[in-house]
């Protein structure tokens, strides 16, 4: 007998995926840890594109602040501001797994 980790549901097959999820089945006996390899790997994921924004954010800033101090008559920062936005967006839809293919069209 296994075990669903999602739904907690208790399945008599010998598939590997529930029937009610689709997430992976455990035997009684291993660990749920080791069936699902790409879990840490989400959360590196999550760590380098928050790190990534915050970076984006932070160059966005320091442009607008150089703008506003040292070029007072004319206004540039809106044209890299927003090519960072549009890389962020297509970094974000476009190169992670998380964006759907909509949206990775549309970018």
């Amino acid at each position: 007998m296994a075990k669903c980790l999602r739904c907690n549901v208790t399945v008599n097959d010998e598939g590997e995926k529930c029937p009610l999820c689709g997430g992976l089945l455990y035997r009684d006996g291993e660990k749920g840890e080791n069936k699902y390899p790409k879990a840490r790997r989400q959360g590196r994921m999550t760590v380098a594109k928050g790190f990534i924004f915050a970076v984006l954010v932070l160059a966005c800033l320091l442009i607008i602040e150089i703008d506003l101090t040292f070029f007072e008559d004319f206004i540039w920062f809106p044209i890299p501001v927003a090519g960072m936005i549009y890389a962020w967006l297509i970094f974000r839809y476009g190169v992670l797994a998380g964006g759907s293919h909509q949206a990775k069209i549309i970018i």
